[in-house]
Formats: C-alpha cells, structure tokens, sequence
C-alpha cells in the first residue's frame, strides 16, 4: 500500500465517522445523513488530491532549478579554469646536507615532483628538473641544519615539510617531494660513536674528580681537623677496638699535622710502649730516633693521661666512655671510674677519692695506664 492510498483512505475515514456523529448528534434524518457522508467522503478526497499534485510539482521545480544551477557552475568553472599542466618526477639520491654538528652531515634522497606555472613555452625553463631540485633541496637545508645528526626525528620534519607544494624562488614552477630519507653515512656514524664514547668518558672522569674532592674535603675539614676528630673518626669505624686505636693515637696526630700543614704534636711524635703485662702500668718513655742526624733528646717521661685526648672537648665523650669500659673489663674499676670522671661521664668522682693516699701520706691508688705510679718522691732527673 502506498503513501497516497494510506493518505485518502485516513481522510475518507475521519469524514465519515465525523458526517455520522454530527448526523446522530443533530437528529437528521438517515437520508439526510448518508447525503452528508457522501458528500463530505467527495470534498476530502478531492482536496487530498490536490494538496498532493501541489506537492508533486514543487518538487520537480527545486530538481529543474537545481539542474540548471549546476550546469551554469559547471559552464562557468570550464570558461575561467585553464587546464592543469602536467606533473614530472625525478628522483635524487646521496645528497649532503648540513646538520647541527659542522663536520657530520646528513645523506638525503627523495622524489621530487613539479608543475609547471609558465605555460608559454618561450618562457618555460631549459631543465625544469635542476630547478625543481634545487627548490627542494633549499627547503630541506633550512630543516635538517637544526638537527643533530643522530636524530631520527629529521626524517619525519623534512616529510612533513618536503609534502606541501612551493613555488621555487624565480616562480618557475611548483615542487614537493616524496619517499624522503636523511641519515649520516657509515664514516659519520662512526665518527658519533666515538664522539658519545669520549662523552661518556669524561663524564665518568669528572665523577671521579668530583667524588675525590669530595672525599678530600671531608678528610681534611672534618676528619683530620684535630687530633681528638681523627681519634674519634677512627674510633666510630668501630667502637670495639679501644685499645687498638689508642695504639694508634701516634699515627692519628701525625696525619693531623700533615694534612693541616703544622708541625706534630711532641707529645704524639713517638710510639708508646707498655712495659709490662695488663695490669698498673710503668711509665711511658720517649726516646729520640736514633737516625736523625741531631743529637739525641733526653728521655722524657710523660703520662698517659697527656696523650689522651683533651677531655674540654666534648667529641672526646665517646673515647672516655669506650675507655672506661675497656678498663672494667680488665678488673680495673678503679681507674674506669677516674677515667669517666676525666670525660664527664659520671657526676662526682668520689667513687675514687677514698684511697687517693693511707694514712702515712703515701699514694695508694693505681696509676692510670702508662702513667707512672704515685708516690711522694719525684722521679729522678
């Protein structure tokens, strides 16, 4: 069933039944009734009739108006456009173009294609192909000199630009390219390797130099700065080798000295020597060494308490500390107890001031490691 059909069978419908109601609604007659049915059924399939003939014709005048339209546009197009000229092509290969770095370039290849733009042929240049070319090659020169030459993103920036048609610089023609590459040759290629290895190189170097000077800083600002900083550095190397870094005291305060460019400290200039087995100790003794071409120095004798490290200065706490324990562990508390009063480790020293002397006024307390014993007469000489 079609649209026209569907249409007048609706509109005959609705004038029926709306001829009936009013019919029934009025009290007509039925003659009356089936005559206004009839009549209304004529007027609506005539007016549907007409509004559709109406619609038919507006529509084949838009499709006659559209028609000629077209045929003007085209007739006009044909009249102002001249033919296109036709397009060339010729192909360039192992063409140097500069890059970023001056002695490394690119090698470039690439179609080129060209149209014309002066058609009259006494005015058309002799080798249209050389000035395409060099259209090109010009434009490509502009881009590749701003890359560096391991770069491979310059193949897509030449592309993307080489693909857009130009005029050359006298207007002889329209150019662009396809099939682009750019890429250093093997002696170039060799050449960067080289060039990122001694990079590489001299950065790993100048790490080095860096983390040499800083080691160099940290030793002689910090570590070496003093005695008492060098024996505490050593001793925080491992806080278990008491004894072994007071052996080394010596040795410390050489370095001190060297690295401050100052003049030993006389009183850590020699080795000390314990004379006997673990216990009180006898006096240390310095002897001069007996290779320098200087006359000896008299013997000299100091305590221990002189060649520990000065207990004003609080990065000493720790030494006294690791010193007294090393003392109770060798049943010397005693002296443990002088040695934490000495560092501030303990608040009074009367843990040993009982037995300082007997009643006769005699020392008899123990001396303190390498420190002579106490007694009332001074030593000889």
């Amino acid at each position: 069933m079609t649209t026209e059909t569907t249409q007048t069978l609706v509109g005959g419908s609705l004038a029926l039944l709306l001829t009936l109601s009013v019919g029934f609604a009025a009290g007509w007659p039925a003659w009356a009734t089936g005559a206004a049915m009839i009549g209304l059924l004529i007027v609506t399939v005539v007016a549907l009739r007409w509004q559709r003939d109406r619609k038919e014709q507006a529509v084949l005048k838009a499709e006659a108006e559209y028609r000629r339209q077209q045929a003007a546009l085209a007739a006009a197009q044909s009249r102002q456009a001249p033919a296109a000229a036709p397009t060339s092509s010729n192909p360039i290969t192992a063409v140097s173009l500069p890059s970023s770095l001056a002695d490394v370039p690119f090698t470039f290849g690439c179609t080129v294609h060209w149209r014309s733009t002066r058609p009259v042929l006494g005015d058309a240049h002799a080798v249209p192909a050389a000035v395409a070319a060099e259209a090109i090659l010009d434009r490509a020169r502009q881009i590749s000199a701003t890359y560096r030459p391991d770069d491979g993103a310059v193949v897509h920036a030449l592309a993307s630009a080489l693909g857009h048609p130009a005029s050359d610089a006298t207007d002889h023609l329209v150019a662009w390219a396809t099939t682009v590459s750019a890429a250093p040759d093997q002696q170039a290629r060799e050449h960067l390797q080289e060039l990122a290895m001694l990079r590489r190189q001299r950065h790993i170097q100048e790490q080095r130099i860096d983390n040499e000077r800083l080691v160099r800083s940290y030793l002689g600002d910090d570590v070496l700065r003093s005695v008492g900083s060098a024996v505490v550095w050593w001793l925080a190397r491992d806080d278990r080798q008491v004894r072994e870094t007071v052996d080394l005291i010596g040795t410390l305060a050489q370095l001190s000295a060297a690295a401050n460019n100052a003049e030993p400290d006389q009183r850590f200039s020699r080795d000390t020597h314990e004379a006997g087995p673990a216990g009180p100790s006898s006096a240390v003794t310095f002897v001069a060494d007996s290779t320098r071409d200087v006359e000896p120095e008299p013997l000299q004798t100091r305590t221990a308490t002189d060649l520990l490290p000065d207990p004003d200065d609080s990065e000493n706490t720790l030494f006294g500390h690791q010193y007294a324990d090393l003392l109770d562990r060798h049943e010397h508390p005693d002296l443990a107890g002088r040695v934490r009063h000495r560092y501030g480790t303990i608040d009074s020293p009367e843990l040993f001031e009982g037995d300082l002397h007997d009643g006769q006024g005699n020392g008899n307390r123990e001396s303190l490691p390498g420190e002579p014993p106490l007694t009332d007469t001074p030593p000889d000489g």
